[in-house]
């Protein structure tokens, strides 16, 4: 268009039914557009929903087997105890002394009980981050050494050597009490399945910016399918095994909870070549 027109669109309406026909074929596109918006916006919110949702139910999940876990582990003492009881009192004329063997493994089962309880107890406020905040600045290398060498006692009673290797002058800041509890673990694991005859090894190290606490022993391996899960609450590599050693599984999910809490991290190698080694990396205080 030329002149006062120019820059004007003119549509040239030649038949009703082609522009009717342009209009449902518009129409349709346009409701295809919407359709499909509508389900990639569905659909990215039942993806973001399911993202969101698998933290609680993968929380839930671990939550109903660590109930069903810990009932399992309770039951086992307190059906002891009773039937303990149930003998006593069929006696009810017997002296104490005469009864003194069912005295004695219901002392047993109820000291498991509360071992088990303070355990589940620990992790419990560990979850809901209720765990003493005590921080201080302390010497590790002396809180090793202060540590480990009441074990010598419990090496020489299984027939082991226990032999420390700690560098001097290593600082932490946390709480004494649970990095203490974190080492005991460690080294009363290390001893109940060490072999006879051979030796455990506590050594403390400086790795740049953080130190090195392990414990070594040679027995029997851990197998690589199960090194993965050795913090996991309530796991046993052998349960017949570690119910007669007094084991429950809580004792390295409670050591890799205390290393966290000072930000540091565990782990687990088991070789035929260098024996099982059990590593703590903790910050080191500046």
């Amino acid at each position: 268009l030329q002149g006062r027109q120019a820059g004007k669109r003119v549509f040239l309406v030649t038949s009703l039914d082609n522009l009717n026909s342009s209009l449902l074929l518009f129409a349709a596109e346009l409701g295809g557009i919407f359709l499909l918006a509508g389900l990639l916006v569905f659909g990215l919110s039942f993806f973001l929903a399911r993202m969101s949702l698998c933290p609680v139910e993968h929380a839930f999940s671990e939550q109903q087997r660590f109930v069903q876990d810990a009932s399992h582990e309770l039951k086992t003492p307190l059906t002891v105890i009773l039937a303990n009881l149930s003998i006593l009192k069929s006696h009810p004329t017997a002296t104490i002394h005469e009864e003194v063997l069912w005295i004695q493994n219901t002392e047993t089962e109820a000291k498991r009980m509360q071992e088990l309880t303070e355990r589940l107890l620990f992790l419990a406020k560990a979850d809901a981050k209720n765990l003493p905040s005590r921080s201080e600045v302390l010497s590790l290398s002396t809180l090793v050494e202060s540590t480990a060498l009441p074990f010598t006692a419990l090496a020489f009673e299984r027939k082991l050597s226990l032999a420390l290797d700690i560098a001097p002058a290593l600082s932490v800041s946390g709480d004494a009490q649970t990095l203490a509890q974190l080492l005991a673990i460690l080294l009363d694991n290390a001893l109940k399945y060490a072999a006879p005859g051979t030796e455990v090894t506590v050594r403390l190290c400086r790795q740049k910016k953080h130190a090195l606490l392990s414990v070594h022993n040679n027995g029997e391996l851990i197998p690589a399918d199960a090194l993965p899960r050795l913090f996991d609450r309530f796991f046993r590599v052998d349960k017949s095994r570690a119910r007669a050693a007094g084991g429950y599984g809580l004792g390295l999910s409670i050591a890799k909870t205390i290393a966290n809490a000072h930000g540091g991290d565990i782990r687990a190698e088991s070789t035929a070549e260098h024996g099982t080694v059990f590593t703590v990396t903790l910050p080191l205080s500046e």
